[in-house]
């Protein structure tokens, strides 16, 4: 849940950069060798990802531990997975936990 926190906080601020740096990238478009506008995309995909994603991570992490909705929590530990949002080195190992509990003979049974 926490790595969801950060994933969403990560995604505000992508935006928020974003919308701040579109100014400068119109600006710096009218010069040869710029790449603003692909910084601009960059935390646009980034934004969106962590404002999805980190909403989903939160959910999933306390639907599992409520031992509610197995689907969910599954689909949290595989967003923890993916190399998107900010804190995803301290992701990584949370949801390959996550993954190794869930498959566990059992416990899906245990889920309401």
């Amino acid at each position: 849940m926490v790595s969801g926190a950060f994933t969403l906080v990560f995604g505000i601020l992508c935006l928020i950069g974003m919308l701040l740096f579109i100014p400068e990238a119109s600006r710096a478009s009218r010069r040869p060798q710029s790449n603003a506008l692909g910084s601009i995309a960059n935390l646009a995909v980034l934004g969106f990802f962590g404002f999805v994603a980190g909403p989903l991570i939160i959910l999933g992490g306390w639907m599992m531990k409520r031992l509610r909705v197995y689907q969910l929590a599954f689909t949290a530990c595989i967003l923890s997975l993916v190399p998107c949002h900010s804190c995803w080195f301290l992701a990584l190992p949370i949801g390959i936990w996550g993954l190794i509990v869930l498959n566990k003979p059992g416990l899906k049974s245990m889920f309401r």
